[in-house]
């Protein structure tokens, strides 16, 4: 059952257990007594993200064999003789924190899709800092926002943050559940963190 901020799905790969994000949880509040969630999946937004990331000037692929190959010696390697348990680190899962509060609270997750780009929703897409599981944190170069996403509102809920420099951490890859790529054959356990937009 899914639970949390963020949705995400190990599957295992060339022996390897690799990350797979599905989606995070985000709200609006219409007024002071109607609050309302919904579900961004993030593949749905994939060729948006291909495409913003190339108009930095870089190449990438979201391919989902592409991905899981790419950091693949990052990830841990498994026993085929063993049963599988699904892993409990969370180290691509980005906290955002509003930097504008002297308390910094987190207001968000996003998931680190290469090792320099975090996506997060639109709405927690200002006065950000960005936490990594191993406390490190680095600045944001660009903060791209969907051109269709407006305030208070549910749809194209979602933002890509560039990062000044590459992160440490391993990167999740974006699950092809709304792609077409259907001849991925993976095992999936569903995972989730976070509770949800703060």
């Amino acid at each position: 059952m899914w639970k949390g901020g963020f949705l995400y799905s190990d599957l295992i790969y060339d022996n390897h257990i690799v990350p797979f994000a599905i989606g995070l949880s985000s709200g609006t509040s219409l007024n002071s007594s109607d609050t309302y969630k919904a579900f961004v999946q993030m593949s749905f937004y994939a060729d948006w993200i291909a495409e913003t990331i190339r108009e930095e000037g870089e190449e990438v692929s979201l391919d989902p064999l592409a991905c899981a190959k790419r950091y693949l010696k990052l990830h841990p390697q498994i026993n085929n003789t063993e049963l599988f348990e699904p892993s409990n680190s969370v180290e691509f899962v980005a906290s955002i924190y509003d930097s504008s509060n002297a308390v910094q609270s987190m207001k968000c997750v996003g998931a680190l899709i290469r090792k320099d780009v975090v996506v997060t929703l639109a709405q927690c897409a200002s006065n950000l800092i960005v936490v990594f599981s191993d406390r490190s944190s680095i600045s944001i170069r660009d903060i791209i926002i969907h051109p269709n996403y407006t305030d208070s509102s549910l749809y194209n809920n979602i933002a890509i943050l560039k990062l000044v420099s590459e992160t440490s951490v391993a990167p999740v890859q974006i699950a092809p559940f709304y792609s077409k790529h259907d001849k991925v054959k993976l095992y999936a356990t569903e995972n989730s963190v976070g509770d949800g937009l703060k």
